[in-house]
């Protein structure tokens, strides 16, 4: 009994052990008394933009489909194995913009973010041309896309078994995409649009906090009179229940279709400020209430709002995120220890891409974003 006794509490100790090895308490020092958080401010006071130039500019716009043939895993909520069917398909949008001095490439893609190695492989394809460019990346954020693009061990577990054949033929589609967008530019304009939608979402942190719920967008004209509208709306794509198996670009994906149905001939949605904000006094369930979301949005946009030309003059940035160790929390004052996320993930890094088309900023984040809005006249 004694040995026993004994060999309890080695056993206990090794647990106590094991636990503090990977376990510890959140670290909740002040933001402003980080030091990578000073390093940042002083990153940011001395940013550096790259000139593009303000000579005319020519736009040209594609889409490819990216709706996978075969069965893959589906990412946003938690892990499904795979889709049963496509309740609409997916797609990866690209506008093209470009002068005598470079090319800068917006992209869209309908999945619940913009995976870092497809990323990889753009930058690696179009490094190859002869022409300098930027890539601003950015996704709808439904939750109703596929999976299979971060082949970490933690990615497996939280979005599906990696797939390097899918990105590997998305990312020669969506490089085939850009070819042809630039093939295709005419001269034209660009001008800034607003309209207020702010009845539509409610700040889903807290009750009655404030919120934005502006929809925003770049109206893109050729000279031959076709026109292109990049929009963003800070409503979260999480309409479509989570038990649902049905592909779906949610919201943003009916909002493209009436505007391209309604006036434009080519339209691409990213998302805004999500983190913060949900869908708010729209009746229905899963594709009705995502139909219906269009149709608000789309009474919206008829109401007056702001418009205003921009001029040609294109500038870009990209900053590296400074941060500390990681600290996923499994439970209120407890984290997971940085070497065993490190251990399990990709390595934990970002930057934000800013691309300034005359008075307008554009600002793409890494993760969804909660603070102010990521576009804003200046």
């Amino acid at each position: 009994m004694r040995k026993f006794g004994k060999w309890s509490l080695f056993i206990l100790i090794d647990l106590i052990i094991l636990i503090l090895l990977v376990a510890g308490p959140i670290d909740r020092t002040e933001l402003d008394d980080q030091p990578f958080y000073q390093s940042m401010m002083k990153e940011l006071d001395s940013l550096h933009f790259t000139e593009h130039g303000s000579d005319s500019i020519r736009i040209g716009w594609q889409r490819i489909p990216i709706t996978p043939n075969h069965n893959m895993p589906m990412a946003g909520y938690r892990p499904r194995d795979s889709f049963d069917s496509v309740h609409d398909s997916l797609y990866a949008r690209v506008i093209s913009l470009e002068n005598n001095s470079s090319r800068i490439y917006l992209v869209s893609i309908d999945l619940l973010i913009f995976p870092p190695i497809l990323k990889e492989k753009l930058e690696e394809a179009l490094s190859l041309t002869n022409k300098p460019f930027y890539l601003f990346l950015s996704a709808t954020h439904t939750h109703n896309g596929v999976g299979g693009w971060d082949e970490s061990l933690l990615g497996h577990f939280s979005v599906g078994d990696f797939d390097e054949g899918w990105i590997n033929d998305t990312a020669a589609k969506i490089t085939l995409a850009m070819q042809d967008a630039s093939l295709t530019a005419l001269n034209g304009t660009i001008a800034y649009k607003e309209w207020n939608a702010s009845h539509y979402v409610s700040n889903r942190l807290a009750a009655g906090a404030s919120k934005d719920g502006m929809l925003r967008g770049l109206q893109f004209e050729q000279g031959n009179g076709d026109k292109a509208l990049l929009m963003t709306y800070s409503g979260h794509p999480t309409n479509i229940s989570k038990g649902r198996r049905e592909l779906s670009g949610d919201y943003p994906a009916v909002l493209v279709n009436r505007l391209e149905s309604e006036g434009y001939n080519f339209a691409v949605f990213m998302a805004g400020m999500v983190g913060s904000h949900q869908i708010a006094n729209v009746d229905g369930n899963d594709f009705e209430l995502c139909e219906n979301i269009g149709s608000v949005l789309m009474e919206s946009k008829k109401s007056e709002g702001i418009s205003e030309e921009l001029s040609s003059r294109i500038k870009t940035a990209s900053i590296q995120i400074m941060h500390g160790p990681s600290q996923v929390r499994i439970g209120k004052n407890w984290k997971i220890r940085d070497w065993v996320f490190s251990a399990v993930s990709q390595p934990l890094q970002g930057e934000l891409s800013v691309v300034s088309i005359g008075d307008v900023l554009l600002i793409g984040t890494p993760v969804i974003f909660q603070v102010n809005s990521l576009w804003s006249p200046v």
